[in-house]
């Protein structure tokens, strides 16, 4: 047995080791451009998550996601894209003292219908198991030797201009102007109670989440289902939370399925700018938490969480508000001050009538977006809940815990993060 100091001495070790031992350093991992010039020649060596920052002839330079993230020269004749994600596979070499991956694979990250997607996250401590991905067709060289690779430059971080087909809702937002949209399928639509007049409504693609408000009163005659083709002119910009737009003309011209709503986080609701879209705050107080990437405003939707604020009356005239939250960290201010999660406004009174603090729920809804109340030059998101319709919906189920929520949420739901 030890004795007492041995047994001090022991801890003192485990603590030691605890406290000195150094953490992983994910910048230069397995899987790095900052690995790969480590390894000897010849070392055969695979880059996963990289971004291609620069093609020039059959050099690509590869570069880590991160900030500041390492770029490597690869030498494949291959017809890559700047911003494409791609796995490389190869042989480490030195060219004219330059260190060169001679790639005899390269794959790159697509969505479901094999289209290559843009940035990806990289693991910090092993590569992220990605579903989808596709080889690139290499070329033969018939370089006896091979060139020095070109010099590199410094990737400029400004996204390449937005560009949509004409006609589409993303068109729409990006350009503004007169536009007239066919095709497009009603997702909700809100009117006042006893009233056949419609206040607004929105419409969607029907092959992939996007969606638009449409504002007027020549929509009265239109349901969630219904095949329109609206014309008018799209209001957006600086001032505007949420971009729409103003019909002239609203024609039904059919009926379909309504999509399926788009499965998100609180916080994944936070986009950024969009043609004329702005973008969302993640925390309404906070001038730093503008948002990035994915901006779903005007979307069918579904989320979850944990009721944590009510505001109205269950079955009265007038909107009932509810706040929640999902643990993603979405922050907002109301205001008394507090600081809830996401918002949810049910339209005059329908569709929560029995919710009350504690409860979990998971709600569809169009996510739209309102002005702060910490800065109204600030947009952050709100879920908007349509009263009764005549095709018969569900927006909202409860659930008894987080996780009865969050698999309720799920069902059957396309998926925009995973949480």
């Amino acid at each position: 047995m030890l004795n007492r100091n041995a047994a001090v001495w022991v801890l003192l070790s485990l603590v030691s080791v605890v406290c000195y031992a150094a953490p992983p350093d994910y910048l230069s991992r397995s899987g790095t451009a900052a690995h790969a010039v480590s390894v000897p020649d010849g070392t055969q060596v695979t880059l996963d998550s990289m971004i291609v920052d620069q093609v020039t002839g059959c050099y690509s330079f590869l570069r880590d996601p991160w900030p500041r993230g390492s770029t490597i020269p690869v030498y494949a004749c291959a017809a890559l894209q700047r911003w494409w994600t791609v796995e490389a596979s190869g042989t480490m070499t030195t060219i004219s003292g330059v260190r060169v991956l001679v790639a005899h694979r390269i794959r790159v990250y697509t969505d479901h219908e094999m289209r290559p997607c843009p940035p990806l996250p990289k693991g910090l401590e092993a590569p992220w198991t990605w579903p989808y991905m596709t080889d690139v067709p290499l070329g033969t060289s018939f370089e006896s030797v091979l060139p020095p690779p070109p010099a590199s430059t410094p990737m400029d971080d400004s996204p390449e201009p937005l560009t949509a087909e004409p006609g589409t809702i993303a068109h729409a937002k990006i350009n503004g102007g007169s536009v007239t949209l066919e095709g497009k399928i009603v997702t909700a639509v809100f009117r006042p109670v006893g009233s056949a007049v419609i206040d607004f409504f929105y419409i969607q693609e029907p092959n992939c989440p996007s969606g638009i408000k449409v504002d007027g009163t020549c929509g009265s005659e239109v349901e969630a289902g219904d095949v329109v083709t609206v014309q008018g002119t799209v209001v957006g910009g600086t001032g505007v939370p949420e971009c729409y737009i103003e019909a002239t003309s609203v024609v039904c011209t059919g009926s379909s399925p309504v999509p399926k709503p788009l499965g998100m986080t609180n916080k994944a609701t936070v986009g950024g700018q969009f043609g004329l879209q702005p973008a969302l705050y993640l925390d309404s107080s906070d001038a730093d938490s503008v948002g990035r990437g994915l901006n779903a405003v005007g979307t069918l939707i579904r989320v979850c969480g944990k009721v944590l604020r009510v505001e109205g009356q269950a079955y009265s005239v007038g909107d009932i508000i509810h706040y929640i939250d999902d643990g993603s960290g979405l922050r907002r201010t109301t205001p008394d001050g507090s600081r809830p999660g996401l918002k949810l406004l049910s339209w005059q009174g329908y569709s929560l009538p029995t919710y009350l603090r504690e409860d979990y729920v998971a709600v569809t809804g169009i996510l739209g977006a309102e002005m702060s109340v910490d800065n109204p030059a600030r947009p952050v998101p709100v879920l908007l809940i349509p009263g009764p319709e005549k095709r018969n919906h569900i927006w909202v189920t409860p659930g008894n815990s987080i996780q009865a929520a969050i698999e309720t949420a799920n069902i059957q739901t396309p998926k925009a993060e995973v949480w």
